[in-house]
């Protein structure tokens, strides 16, 4: 999640994370040329707790002066805040309950939309398949896939599970060779997100299978509140 969002946008100096932070994903996303990351956790319990078995490095991003721990439910920051960001990215688990839905419906999706910067992306991932999608797994993410295309202009997927969806203001573009270019001008040092691998998942015949098959799904409803 954090590797892909920040490779495909030119310049990300600002980034929200909604959920799920203190378990790796600051201490990659603190690779790339940040400036500022507001992490949006609602329960201070949490940190307290996972601090104590934490790595080291997850404990130093938290501790890093770039990093701005909120605590604070996601939709009321969203509805409140006066800042934008380049990326905008939700860490969530699937919306299996209504309290955790409220962050993937079209009207969180729009809340999203107002506070990203011009250029911004917005990304989050949820369970899907490497391979066969079975009928409810495709009209899950079908729903989600469907809903965020009503709000933003330009959404694309890395597939597999889990299946990642980025969506930007402008044009969101995967280019094999753009996001090489920028791991390499960044420095970058990764396990699994390697530019071995990019062509792999980003196989044009394999996403494009995917948006048919998502695209091919009627919904009667998109994912509202």
């Amino acid at each position: 999640l954090a590797h892909w969002s920040l490779l495909a946008h030119p310049s990300p100096r600002r980034v929200l994370i909604i959920g799920g932070g203190a378990t790796g994903s600051l201490s990659e996303l603190l690779k790339h040329p940040v400036t500022q990351v507001d992490y949006i956790e609602l329960d201070p319990a949490v940190i307290r707790l996972l601090k104590t078995a934490l790595p080291a490095v997850d404990r130093a991003a938290l501790e890093d002066a770039r990093v701005h721990v909120i605590h604070q439910d996601g939709r009321r920051f969203l509805a409140h805040t006066a800042h934008r960001y380049d990326v905008i990215l939700l860490q969530l688990p699937e919306p299996r309950s209504a309290q955790i839905n409220r962050l993937y419906t079209l009207e969180a999706f729009q809340a999203i939309h107002q506070r990203l910067a011009p250029s911004g992306l917005f990304a989050f991932t949820i369970p899907s398949s490497e391979n066969y999608l079975s009928p409810e797994t495709l009209y899950f993410n079908a729903c989600l896939y469907l809903t965020l295309k009503a709000v933003f202009p330009s959404v694309e997927l890395v597939a597999g599970d889990p299946l990642l969806l980025l969506a930007g203001l402008g044009e969101v573009r995967l280019d094999l060779a753009t996001l090489i270019s920028r791991y390499q001008e960044r420095r970058l040092s990764t396990r699994v997100v390697v530019p071995s691998y990019f062509p792999i998942k980003l196989d044009e015949q394999r996403r494009a299978s995917l948006v048919s098959q998502l695209t091919a799904v009627r919904l009667s409803l998109l994912n509202r509140d």
